[in-house]
């Protein structure tokens, strides 16, 4: 489906809303300044995504969520070594060099972030768009970049249509890093959030 500059604009609105109660939230847990920036939205087929996504071959760290209700769907939040590393530290007291070093604890603080993050976006659309859309408990993986979108095709059992991908900054204590969410939906739950969305604005 084709979307268009009214939709994206509301779309972002709902990001920027959903990002700055994550960023709240983060910066409660981590007892530091948290802010994320506005998000960019853009909507894409299989190959744009993975052409948009960075290196296939970079690995990552990923916390996923499926989402169920009146809109079914993966979200999954991505994690770079140094938003890692700006987690941990204050949180646990440590830093990784490769993510072979992340143990139990160091995955349960960053799955309980990601989980944070995705529940104030998914909160925030589910209220603007007047939907019921359900946030599964979190998994974490971590994978090769090329492999993520893989994932919503193999425990969903769909094919996608278009994926959302939703890219900001966290800027923790200063320091700028990147993050993205990627949101899949099916399509039939995608055209009914979309119109939800705009209708809501109108």
């Amino acid at each position: 489906m084709d979307i268009n500059e009214k939709t994206l604009d509301v779309i972002k609105e709902v990001g920027s809303i959903g990002t700055s109660h994550g960023a709240t939230a983060v910066s409660s847990l981590l007892q530091q300044e948290v802010k994320i920036s506005l998000p960019d939205v853009c909507f894409l087929d299989f190959n744009e995504a993975l052409q948009a996504i960075g290196d296939p071959e970079e690995e990552i760290l990923c916390v996923l969520s499926e989402l169920s209700g009146d809109f079914e769907g993966m979200m999954l939040f991505l994690m770079r070594k140094d938003l890692i590393n700006q987690i941990i530290g204050p949180m646990l007291g440590r830093e990784i060099s490769n993510y072979e070093e992340l143990d139990d604890l160091s995955l349960s603080a960053l799955t309980e972030v990601g989980n944070i993050v995705i529940s104030a976006y998914i909160n925030a659309l589910a209220g603007l768009s007047q939907m019921d859309i359900g946030v599964s408990v979190p998994a974490i993986s971590r994978e090769m970049l090329g492999a993520i979108l893989s994932v919503p095709m193999t425990m969903l059992g769909y094919e996608m249509d278009q994926i959302m991908m939703v890219s900001g900054t966290f800027i923790i204590e200063g320091t700028v890093l990147d993050s993205s969410f990627i949101m899949v939906p099916d399509a039939k739950s995608l055209v009914k959030l979309t119109n939800q969305l705009v209708s809501s604005y109108e």
